[in-house]
């Protein structure tokens, strides 16, 4: 891509590929894992759900640079809260289903034990 004058942005265009922004590596990766390759696939990305490697950092950055460059942020990606509280749900629905299954894997050694019990 060519270098713009000094003091001008490069121009960036929804075809220009990632590595064109100023993306830390581990930003660049994330977006890489996740399949965003060109600037238009971030745009168009689902950011709504979970994304392994999208922590708050993570986001703000890929935000920063797409606003820097005058490019529309996805609202997802600043809705933070938005998928932290489906990570939050996420994470309590695992939690309760696995106190369920504790719960009933006692449940069944208590029942044994009351059993042997009983034949004493």
């Amino acid at each position: 891509m060519a270098r713009s004058a000094p003091g001008r942005r490069n121009t960036v265009t929804v075809d220009s590929p990632i590595e064109d922004l100023a993306f830390s590596r581990r930003a660049r990766n994330a977006l890489h894992e996740v399949g965003c390759l060109t600037v238009g696939s971030i745009l168009q990305k689902d950011f709504t759900r979970t994304v392994r490697r999208f922590g708050f950092v993570t986001r703000r950055e890929i935000t920063a640079v797409l606003r820097e460059h005058g490019l529309a942020v996805p609202p997802a990606l600043t809705e933070g809260g938005t998928s932290r509280v489906f990570e939050l749900r996420r994470d309590l629905a695992r939690l309760r289903a696995s106190i369920e299954d504790t719960t009933r894997r006692l449940r069944k050694h208590i029942e044994r034990l009351e059993h042997r019990l009983n034949k004493l």
